[in-house]
């Protein structure tokens, strides 16, 4: 599940897979599912500056 919200991450950022952002994007994804945030949408949401319901 984990792969899929970097992925498309990645693919609507526009970021290649092998950079500094990638990077910052997957510690990120890292940190909020360690703090609890399970749902895949709201991950999604929450690194792409979306508003989760």
């Amino acid at each position: 599940m984990l792969q899929r919200v970097f992925d498309e991450i990645l693919k609507a950022r526009g970021i290649g897979e092998d950079t500094d952002t990638a990077s910052q994007a997957a510690a990120d994804l890292i940190s909020l599912f360690q703090h609890g945030i399970r749902d895949e949408r709201q991950l999604l949401a929450m690194l792409s500056g979306r508003s989760f319901p």
